[in-house]
């Protein structure tokens, strides 16, 4: 299964993943390599998703972590 994973500029993609591969898993495996804050938030083709998310072959999995807010 191939998954495109992005935090910022930051991209990889996954081609050895199992299904049943969840967005936490992802998170886990790509936190350091893609410099993934804890708290960041994760989108699945642009929709909000949870780690227990499972995700699907020629996915784009997004972290983001939001900032401050403009008044």
């Amino acid at each position: 299964m191939r998954v495109v994973v992005t935090h910022g500029a930051n991209e990889q993609t996954l081609n050895d993943l199992s299904d049943g591969t969840t967005v936490g898993q992802i998170r886990t495996r790509c936190s350091q390599g893609l410099n993934i804050p804890s708290g960041a938030q994760a989108t699945i083709n642009g929709a909000n998703v949870a780690d227990n998310t499972a995700v699907s072959n020629n996915q784009q999995v997004c972290f983001f972590k939001a900032s401050g807010n403009k008044g």
